[in-house]
């Protein structure tokens, strides 16, 4: 430590001082009719539209996907659990991780398009 002296004073001057920065990252809200749906659009209702037993079409995905048991594979589970992907079938499915056979069938989601879902369902996996 030094000593500064101002007039007829000696004050003590810290060699060091710490300083204390917060950094707050904010991970981009997905959007569900933005950025979900049109995967499904795209990717998945070719199969799951007109006459596939789960229907992901605009309008019906939705409230067929979250906070829904599963029912032909991984029945223990939902199909999308809010704030859950490493839990929930569609994640599991399209990552390959388990519940049967990869999603989609012939070809898999590219890797940007299954983190966006992953990142859907982790922030809540809000209808907006």
């Amino acid at each position: 430590m030094t000593r500064t002296v101002v007039g007829d004073h000696t004050a003590p001057v810290p060699d060091s001082v710490e300083i204390e920065i917060s950094v707050q990252t904010t991970v981009p809200l997905v959007s569900f009719s933005n950025q979900i749906q049109p995967i499904f659009n795209s990717q998945c209702t070719g199969c799951h539209g007109g006459n596939g037993g789960l229907f992901l079409n605009s309008g019906a995905s939705y409230g067929n996907l979250v906070n829904v048991q599963a029912q032909s594979s991984c029945t223990s589970l939902k199909r999308v659990l809010p704030n859950d992907a490493a839990n929930s079938v569609l994640f599991k499915k399209i990552s390959g991780f388990s519940c049967g056979s990869q999603m989609p069938q012939g070809g898999s989601l590219s890797g940007s398009d299954i983190a966006l879902i992953q990142s859907w369902i982790n922030q809540g996996a809000n209808n907006n």
